[in-house]
C-alpha cells in the first residue's frame, strides 16, 4: 500500500518539476530572442552568434543550479512529510486495532481506556507539530476536526464505562451477584454505541489520509 502511494507521489513530483523546468527554459529562450533577435542589440553576426551560444550556456547552467536547489529542498520536505504521514497511518491503525481486539466479552476496560488515550495524545501531538510546517492548515480541515471530535466522544464514552463498571462492581461486592445483569447491560450498551462511532471514524480517517497525501507534494 505504501509503495503504491509513494509511486503516485513521486509521479506527481516529477511532472511538477518537468513543467517548472519548461517554463524557466522558455522564459530564458524568449529573453535571448528579445535581446539578440528582436531588439538586435549586437549587430555584428560573429559576435551575435558568440553571445547567443554563451547565453545558452549560462541559461542552462542557471536552470540546472536552480532546479537542483529546488529539488533538494523539495526532496527534504517531501521525505519529512511522507515519514510523518506513515506515522499517522500507523498510529491511527493502532487505534482501530486496539478497539477491534477489545470488542469481545473479555477486556480490561481500565487498560483499554488508558491505551486509547495514549494513542490519541500521540496522534494529536504529531498533527499539532506539523500544522504549520509540513501539513499547513491540517487543523482547519473539516474531516480532521470531525475525526478529532468523534475520537474524543469515543474516549469519553469508554471512560464513562470504566467509571460505571467500577461503581457497579463496588455495589456487587456489597450486595452480591444481583448487579451482574446491570454490568452486562452497561457493557452491551458501550459495544452498541462504540460500534457506530468506529464506523464513522473509519470513514473519516481516509479523508485525513487523503489530505496529507495531497500535501506531500
Amino acid at each position: 500500500m505504501f509503495k503504491k502511494i509513494k509511486f503516485n507521489i513521486l509521479k506527481k513530483y516529477i511532472l511538477k518539476e518537468i513543467n517548472l523546468t519548461w517554463v524557466c527554459l522558455l522564459a530564458g529562450l524568449f529573453l535571448i530572442y528579445f535581446i539578440f533577435i528582436q531588439k538586435n542589440y549586437v549587430c555584428d553576426v560573429g559576435q551575435k552568434i558568440a553571445f547567443i551560444i554563451a547565453s545558452f550556456g549560462v541559461l542552462f547552467s542557471v536552470i540546472q543550479f536552480w532546479v537542483n536547489s529546488i529539488r533538494h529542498r523539495t526532496d527534504f520536505l517531501r521525505n519529512m512529510r511522507y515519514d510523518e504521514y506513515k506515522r499517522v497511518r500507523e498510529i491511527t491503525n493502532r487505534f482501530f486495532n486496539l478497539l477491534s481486539e477489545n470488542m469481545g466479552e473479555k477486556h480490561d476496560i481500565h487498560l483499554l481506556s488508558r491505551q486509547l488515550m495514549d494513542i490519541k495524545n500521540e496522534l494529536v501531538v504529531i498533527i499539532q507539530m506539523t500544522n504549520k510546517s509540513l501539513f499547513k492548515d491540517i487543523l482547519k480541515n473539516e474531516s480532521v476536526v470531525e475525526f478529532g471530535k468523534k475520537s474524543d466522544e469515543l474516549l469519553a464514552r469508554t471512560d464513562k464505562l470504566r467509571f460505571d463498571l467500577d461503581t457497579l462492581h463496588e455495589k456487587k461486592n456489597t450486595f452480591g451477584d444481583v448487579f451482574n445483569f446491570a454490568i452486562e447491560v452497561e457493557i452491551m450498551n458501550w459495544h452498541n454505541e462504540v460500534r457506530e462511532m468506529i464506523k464513522e471514524l473509519h470513514e473519516l480517517k481516509y479523508y485525513l489520509f487523503e489530505f496529507m497525501e495531497d500535501k506531500i507534494i
